[in-house]
C-alpha cells in the first residue's frame, strides 16, 4: 500500500495488495504519518531489499511532520533492532512477533 506525504494511505492505493494485509492493519492501523499508536504498511519487499533500511523507511514516514516538529533525536531514540530472521529460517511473522525477546517491542507487537 502507498503511502502519500499528507498523512494516510494514497486512495486507491488498496489494488494489489497482500491477503495478509487488511489482518495487518486491523491489528495496527493503516499506513499512517501521525507518528502516534502504531500502523501497518504491508508492502512486499523484494528478496534483495535491505530489510534494515526498508523498516527505516517506514519508521520516518511514520514519524511524518512529528519528526520536524520535535526534532530527530524524538524520532529516532527509540529505533533499534530488535529481531533478525536467521537465513533459511521459516517464515512466520506471528511467531516471530510472539517470540520477540526485546519488552517493549513485545509489548509493542
Amino acid at each position: 500500500m502507498a503511502v502519500s506525504k499528507q498523512t494516510g494511505p494514497v486512495a486507491g492505493s488498496s489494488a494489489g495488495e497482500p491477503a495478509w494485509a487488511p489482518a495487518l492493519e486491523a491489528a495496527y492501523g493503516a499506513p499512517s504519518q501521525a507518528a502516534f499508536g502504531s500502523a501497518g504498511f504491508p508492502e512486499q519487499s523484494k528478496a534483495a531489499d535491505d530489510l534494515a533500511q526498508a523498516a527505516l523507511a517506514k519508521h520516518l514516514c511514520f514519524a511524518g511532520n512529528q519528526r520536524e516538529r520535535f526534532g530527530e533525536a524524538a524520532g529516532m531514540g527509540p529505533w533499534k533492532e530488535v529481531y533478525s530472521r536467521q537465513p533459511g529460517a521459516k517464515h512466520d511473522i506471528v511467531a516471530e512477533l510472539r517470540g520477540l525477546a526485546d519488552r517493549g517491542a513485545r509489548l509493542s507487537a
